[in-house]
């Protein structure tokens, strides 16, 4: 058997953390010397302890960590659990790269030649074109792409033919930004003129003035954007003339279900009228 100190420079876990592990039933010594109080180990405990270093090494906690041992030669559940706990390290590394993103585009709009509204926003006229349309409320954001892929495979289905580069478009039709029950309308910009389809609907949209910004990848920097178009809009004397939309540049053979697209995203306006009032008569 091995004592304390032995256990732990074999193990490389510290003496007072092997404390701690026998405290909280993680790790118990093999054998406690009643009139010494000396901890013993035995040999094949370092296999334990192996394991301890491992998952914890993955970042699991000590409960966690527990979790796992007491069904560690389950090797379905070992496989499983391992699975699901790299699906969480892949969502915490976008999450990180999305923070990475924005702390690069602030700093960015620092050197930004138009720094007046720290990114760069055009002014332009949308010209007149066909689409394909589906519209649906949804209960998030998220479910958006659901549309967009009925959308897509309902145009194969009908033989329809989708414009090069893709243009896919979400249009927000409600008067105030929801959490969930939103009024969300697709489009595809197609080649051609259709009628009698099915579950989607054929529209020919007219020209618009509009406002755009664009962006790549998620929409995470929405609240800045929004500030920065409605501080343009203002100092240009333009007023809000219709539901904001994003425009997605999506290839058609692309998966449409990936949302990590070049976005441009529009809001239609036009010109403020100012009336001159006239003298008065006294």
């Amino acid at each position: 058997m091995l004592k304390i100190k032995e256990f732990s420079m074999l193990s490389q876990i510290g003496v007072r953390m092997l404390r701690h592990y026998d405290k909280i039933n993680l790790l118990h010594p093999a054998y406690v010397d009643d009139s010494t109080n000396y901890r013993y180990y035995k040999e094949e405990q370092l296999l334990v302890a192996n394991r301890i270093q491992s998952l914890k090494s993955m970042g699991m906690s000590l409960k966690e960590i527990k979790y796992v041992l007491d069904k560690y030669e389950d090797s379905e559940f070992l496989e499983q659990f391992l699975k699901n706990e790299l699906v969480k390290r892949q969502e915490e590394i976008a999450i990180l790269q999305d923070r990475i993103s924005y702390l690069k585009c602030a700093i960015n709009s620092l050197h930004s030649d138009n720094i007046k509204y720290g990114c760069n926003i055009l002014l332009k006229e949308i010209p007149e074109h066909n689409v394909i349309s589906y519209r649906r409320k949804i209960s998030s954001y998220k479910d958006e792409q659901d549309l967009f892929q009925t959308l897509y495979y309902e145009a194969a289905n009908q033989n329809i033919q989708l414009a090069t580069p893709l243009y896919s478009t979400a249009i927000y039709h409600d008067d105030e930004y929801k959490e969930d029950n939103i009024d969300v309308e697709v489009q595809y910009n197609v080649i051609g003129k259709y009628s009698g389809l099915q579950s989607i609907a054929y529209k020919r949209m007219p020209s618009m003035l509009v406002v755009s910004v664009a962006m790549e990848g998620k929409l995470d920097y929405m609240p800045e954007l929004n500030i920065a178009v409605a501080k343009w809009i203002k100092d240009n004397n333009y007023i809000f003339c219709g539901p904001m939309y994003n425009v997605y540049l999506v290839p058609p053979a692309n998966d449409t279900s990936s949302f990590n697209w070049f976005v441009e995203v529009c809001f239609p306006v036009k010109k403020k009228n100012f009336f001159i009032q006239g003298p008065t008569k006294n």
